[in-house]
């Protein structure tokens, strides 16, 4: 179970049977303005195309564009007032948010979307080619290389943002 903070965690199981850490707002207020940082040194203004072949071997892709105001998506949270998402993600980076600027989503999504939130935050991207998308369609050019890494407990290929 991950476990972001020192503060003890109370304990629920979500709709599968699985045992799940229940943040307070006193721990997702942490979560959150931490991740908000990470989201702004690594993804924040960048778009990722992800190319993907099927079994049957054909492709797809999809564009994610990452701006400000889906940072609040992120989280799970629900807003207490009329601030807009964007506002809410420069609270966030400032460290003003506070208890009473939210609430969790009453069906579980809040608490399992800040178990996973700080995992999302980092550029550890498993990539066999990385380059400029041209916009058209699946074949890139690219002058860069980068480097992977294979991790001894998955098995998948990273790439060391160093070597980018």
């Amino acid at each position: 179970m991950l476990r972001h903070c020192n503060l003890p965690l109370n304990i629920f199981t979500d709709f599968r049977g699985h045992n799940m850490a229940k943040y307070t707002k006193q721990q997702a207020i942490s979560i959150i303005t931490d991740c908000a940082v990470k989201y702004k040194e690594n993804l924040d203004g960048y778009q990722l195309l992800f190319i993907l072949k099927d079994k049957h071997k054909h492709i797809s892709s999809l564009e994610v564009s990452f701006n400000p105001y889906n940072f609040l998506h992120l989280t799970g949270i629900k807003l207490a007032d009329k601030t807009t998402a964007t506002d809410f993600y420069e609270r966030c980076l400032n460290h003003k948010l506070s208890p009473d600027d939210f609430s969790f989503a009453p069906d579980g999504t809040t608490q399992l979307k800040l178990e996973i939130l700080p995992q999302l935050m980092v550029k550890n991207i498993s990539a066999k080619m990385v380059g400029d998308f041209n916009g058209c369609n699946p074949k890139l050019y690219t002058e860069k290389y980068s480097d992977c890494y294979q991790t001894s407990i998955t098995g998948h290929c990273y790439i060391s943002p160093e070597k980018i």
